[in-house]
């Protein structure tokens, strides 16, 4: 990351890491949230959506990014929602999140595994300087959710550190891709606050479609 005063420079990568080639995938739109800190970021350019094409395994695109972020904002989640198609089936929706720390000039890694399989096949990555590597990380509610059309639905979720002398800073979700049940249905929305734990605490947040928090809802 490069930063001049409020405009912040940053490159998003896209790698498929899995077995399966992507024939083509959008990405729809990136969401801006601040976790921590004060004011308001935005994203100044490439404009959305965004089309690759052919992305093979182990192959992956990088897309430059340019946001306009106050030197208030402390910690900054990215998400990014779109359709990916591996050629075999229906598309498949795809919710991905990471999180940056403008004033520390970084970025973390972020690999997206590029699996189908249920939705809550989840994964964590957090900053191995600064974060214990032994943690748990579990859906309370059932992995299946349902609900009437039109309406909401989500997951929560529960995160213990299990170092006892390490902080776990987390930075970045990945999950297998949802597949909608009609291509019309909107992207999952990620939840997901990428909490800081202190050593051998315990985080769980019930989903809640009202605040909204939790881990994902989808519609």
């Amino acid at each position: 990351m490069l930063r001049n005063g409020t405009r912040l420079d940053a490159q998003l990568t896209i790698h498929n890491s899995g077995t399966k080639e992507f024939t083509s995938l959008e990405i729809g739109k990136l969401a801006l949230r601040v976790l921590a800190g004060a004011g308001e970021a935005r994203l100044v350019e490439p404009a959305f959506p965004i089309h690759i094409d052919n992305l093979t395994p182990g192959a992956f695109h990088t897309i430059a990014l340019t946001l306009d972020v106050p030197q208030s904002v402390k910690k900054l989640a990215l998400s990014e929602s779109g359709t990916v198609n591996n050629g075999e089936s229906s598309p498949y929706r795809f919710s991905l999140g990471q999180v940056i720390f403008p004033n520390q000039g970084r970025m973390p890694d972020f690999i997206n595994r590029g699996t189908y399989a249920k939705p809550i096949n989840s994964r964590l990555a957090a900053i191995p300087a600064m974060a214990a590597d032994i943690y748990t990380f579990t859906v309370p509610d059932a992995v299946t959710v349902e609900s009437l059309a039109g309406l909401t639905t989500g997951w929560g979720y529960s995160l213990h550190n299990e170092s006892r002398s390490l902080w776990l800073v987390t930075t970045g979700l990945s999950v297998s891709a949802f597949q909608p049940v009609h291509f019309s249905t909107p992207p999952p929305i990620l939840l997901f606050d990428f909490p800081d734990l202190a050593p051998c605490a315990t985080v769980t947040v019930p989903y809640d479609p009202l605040a909204p928090a939790g881990l994902y809802q989808i519609f």
